[in-house]
């Protein structure tokens, strides 16, 4: 089998997939690596929203915007299913600091075009009737804001870009580089090694440590966060419900255990979400969590209390230090392009994807993604996590 091409992809989450598609498309040879399977990491564990209000403006948006325009035409010629609903979405306060707070945030997202409100009281249940208004004293409402399948979406960039003519190794993890003059030579895995002009490393959590074999310290850190979900029911939930720190920038650094929901197109809820630090990629479920995040649904929906939980599961998901993305390429080994940390990856990831591919083959360059560059991790510092 062939193990030289044009372009090693490391990592089959919905980043490393949408970058793999835009570069098979332009008919470019592609590998894909996965040291487990496609869509097994937090591309496989998300709550499927679309998330407007919690980026700041800018390319992101842009990137939002355009592929939700992207999503609709995959449809449209019949690639794969995306299940995206534009349903709106909100994000809870429970005080008046945080309604305050939340107003000065939703004014500048309408003055760059989007629609935003803050809705109190009855307002709350026309968007989502079973909610607890007792409990929640305000939200930050979005109209562009919706839900997708990622499970659909990861798979669908992963199937197309093999079926026109990319390889997939799943079970296949990166022992290793061979580099000469700045420049990599040779991904060395458990399955032998690999060859390509250019590598992507869009490998999320595990971004830190594969860039260790480099050399590099890359300021990104990961937590696990556990879900929940339903058995299937009548359509109750209309939009993504998200905590409204996210919205106004509250999170506190840590543990965390914060309501979150999404209905599906299937009728299942998913819950969420529980968020605890590891540092050793550990999937464990805690019951506490669980338990504490059952007692936040049915304060938050007491209507909706006899919903039975079918299946809790767990996935590492990432997060760089600045809260921005690495993006971009390497500023030390001039054939690597890394794609890390982008926060709502479903969000942006066709637009951020289609970019990638442009950059690698060097059609265009956008200034706005300087930022993001891996450079400013390769000063030749240490960090600690």
């Amino acid at each position: 089998m062939n193990k030289k091409v044009d372009v090693i992809v490391i990592g089959a989450g919905v980043v490393g997939g949408a970058i793999a598609y835009y570069l098979t498309k332009k008919g470019k040879s592609v590998i894909i690596l996965d040291q487990d399977e496609a869509a097994s990491g937090a591309s496989g564990g998300n709550n499927g929203q679309i998330s407007i209000i919690d980026r700041e403006p800018g390319i992101e948006l842009d990137w939002a915007k355009e592929s939700m325009k992207l999503y609709k035409e995959y449809e449209e010629i019949d690639e794969f299913e995306t299940d995206l609903e534009l349903t709106g979405g909100i994000s809870l306060f429970y005080n008046e600091d945080e309604i305050r707070i939340g107003r000065e945030v939703i004014k500048k997202y309408n003055e760059i075009g989007y629609h935003c409100e803050i809705l109190i009281g009855e307002d709350i249940k026309k968007q989502e009737p079973y909610i607890n208004t007792e409990i929640v004293k305000g939200a930050a409402y979005c109209k562009e804001e919706g839900k997708l399948n990622p499970f659909s979406i990861t798979l669908g960039f992963i199937d197309n870009a093999v079926e026109k003519g990319s390889k997939l190794f799943n079970k296949t993890k990166v022992l290793d580089f061979k580099v000469k003059d700045n420049l990599i030579q040779e991904v060395i895995t458990n399955k032998g090694s690999f060859y390509a002009e250019k590598v992507v490393v869009a490998t999320g959590a595990w971004t830190r440590d594969l860039m260790s074999k480099l050399d590099l310290d890359y300021k990104i850190f990961y937590g696990r966060g556990s879900l929940m979900v339903t058995n299937p029911v009548e359509a109750c939930i209309k939009g993504p419900i998200v905590p409204g720190c996210f919205t106004i920038g509250t999170l506190y650094e840590g543990d965390w255990n914060l309501l979150g929901l999404t209905q599906h197109k299937n009728g299942t809820i998913t819950i969420g979400q529980d968020t605890r630090s590891f540092n050793d990629y550990n999937k464990g479920i805690s019951y506490e969590g669980t338990v504490h995040l059952a007692k936040l649904f049915s304060e938050h929906f007491p209507e909706l209390i006899n919903l039975d939980i079918i299946r809790v599961w767990s996935a590492i998901t990432p997060h760089v230090a600045d809260s921005l993305p690495i993006y971009g390429f390497s500023g030390k080994y001039h054939n690597l392009f890394v794609a890390a940390g982008l926060k709502g990856a479903f969000t942006i990831a066709p637009a951020a994807g289609k970019m990638a591919a442009d950059m690698i083959l060097e059609d265009t360059y956008d200034h706005r993604v300087e930022e993001y560059s891996p450079a400013r991790f390769e000063k030749g510092e240490k960090y600690e996590n």
